[in-house]
């Protein structure tokens, strides 16, 4: 990458996001450095994301809003990027809150690389006291997955590799030579592009120093709901790609036997109603990776 001083585009899809869109524009407007242009994508919403969005005219150089039929999260990042100026576009989720120099990171990567690259930053749950016990629950296995990172950058490959169109940044040239994301996908669509810039000799890279902290208001039924349409895009992505990659769960009859008994809603409604809340933790935890891994994987609907 040219060491210069680099534009930036930064893109929002966004669906019914109002109210949680407002916490990242405010997160935006305070970074150490300011995009040169906010594209925000409102990819069909029925509440009113833009009137929130517009009331951030001001604080943006170049404020675009696009407003399309809902298509889906890569529909609406591929519309963004089509109509982006920078040299480097950097995604967020209209539900994150990227720390004040999460932009200045991006860019200070981009600008010393030996050559273009992908890089994600590091979207991060927060454990507290106002969070229900699910959402408690998801920031606790996001951060014992993400010790298998050092901080800073990490180089990834094949044994550790993932990618979250959350907070991640990559040149416009890259990311048109890559065709943008995958539409056929509803999910996955982040890892998929990822996958296929590193297949074609694109590095890519993790900085888990680059935060964003992840506003994420689920529940149990939603986030089981989640995961079920998550495992359903990766089997397609394996049919797209012929299972190179990740491989796919194999039928196991014991597996099944052992997650029947939890393949039903009243598990789901109860993780909800704080029936466990009197479990100890490891136990507790123990119990909803069983119920998810049932209702969501398993057993899915």
């Amino acid at each position: 990458m040219v060491n210069r001083d680099l534009t930036i585009s930064v893109i929002v899809p966004t669906f019914n996001g109002a109210r949680k869109i407002i916490e990242l524009l405010k997160s935006l407007k305070m970074q150490t450095k300011l995009p040169n242009e906010l594209i925000v994508v409102i990819d069909g919403s029925t509440d009113n994301t833009f009137e929130d969005v517009k009331i951030f005219e001001k604080d943006f150089p170049k404020l675009i809003i696009i407003e399309q039929k809902n298509n889906g999260r890569s529909s609406a990042k591929n519309n963004g990027a089509k109509v982006a100026n920078g040299d480097l576009l950097v995604f967020y989720d209209d539900d994150m809150a990227p720390s004040s120099n999460s932009l200045q990171a991006h860019v200070n990567f981009h600008q010393t690389s030996l050559q273009p690259s992908l890089l994600c930053g590091n979207p991060v749950d927060l454990e507290g006291d106002q969070n229900t016990d699910i959402q408690n629950y998801k920031a606790y296995i996001s951060s014992r997955w993400m010790l298998g990172y050092r901080d800073k950058i990490n180089k990834l490959e094949l044994s550790n590799f993932f990618f979250t169109a959350a907070n991640c940044s990559v040149p416009k040239l890259i990311f048109h030579s890559l065709r943008g994301f995958d539409e056929r996908l509803s999910d996955m669509e982040d890892y998929d592009f990822a996958f296929r810039a590193f297949k074609n000799g694109i590095e890519v890279y993790f900085d888990k120093s680059n935060v964003a902290v992840h506003r994420d208001l689920i529940t149990a039924s939603s986030y089981v709901k989640r995961v079920g349409e998550y495992q359903s895009s990766k089997l397609k992505w394996i049919e797209l790609h012929h299972t190179e990659g990740v491989v796919a769960n194999k039928k196991n009859h014991w597996k099944k036997v052992f997650y029947s008994p939890f393949a039903f809603s009243f598990w789901i409604k109860a993780i909800d109603k704080n029936c466990f809340i009197f479990f100890p933790k490891r136990i507790r935890y123990w119990l909803y990776d069983i119920i998810i891994q049932a209702n969501g994987i398993e057993f899915r609907t």
